[in-house]
């Protein structure tokens, strides 16, 4: 990563956002991005898994009453954001009852032998997407049991683990009604 490509993310995407974050080793509050503490080496991919367990609780105790959605991904990734916001709103699950909800795109870890056959996570190379109720149930039930000091890179696969295993959700499919991508 870093300030180019945040700077890009603002030029292009990141301003139709209702809010943006970037989570980055330097805070500039200009430019949206934190530096922000979390177990391992910062700017280590192999411990992803803790800087996003860290962006979770950030956003639990400064944002969560402030969006009903937050998208998490890599600098890396181009979102259509009218698209997701059409997609969540045309999505009658998303704001059911409070209760917590997580969409992307479907991924199986047929790789992982020790997994269920019918495990699948939403993959964290477009991005993931999260309501408020996830985002609460991940940092008030899941974050100090769920495989809290793993360093890893798999931070997807974790999050897909904790979600079924500690809230019960299962990642919702994030193709629409024609059954595509939708990412023109």
């Amino acid at each position: 990563g870093g300030n180019a490509r945040v700077d890009a993310i603002l030029d292009t995407w990141g301003k139709r956002c209702d809010g943006f974050l970037a989570f980055s080793n330097a805070t500039d509050s200009s430019r949206g991005t934190i530096n922000l503490f979390h177990d391992g080496p910062s700017g280590q991919y192999n411990s992803i898994w803790q800087k996003v367990r860290a962006m979770m609780v950030y956003l639990y105790e400064h944002h969560l009453d402030d969006y009903d959605f937050f998208h998490i991904s890599g600098d890396d990734v181009y979102l259509i954001v009218e698209n997701l916001k059409a997609f969540l709103a045309s999505t009658p699950t998303a704001a059911a009852d409070g209760a917590p909800y997580y969409v992307g795109h479907w991924v199986h870890p047929g790789w992982r032998q020790d997994l269920p056959r019918d495990f699948y996570y939403a993959g964290g190379g477009p991005g993931y997407t999260l309501n408020r109720a996830a985002v609460q149930g991940f940092v008030e039930k899941a974050i100090l049991t769920c495989q809290p000091s793993d360093m890893t890179n798999t931070e997807d696969l974790h999050m897909g683990w904790c979600m079924r295993y500690m809230l019960n959700v299962t990642p919702a499919n994030h193709l629409d009604a024609l059954q595509e991508c939708n990412q023109d």
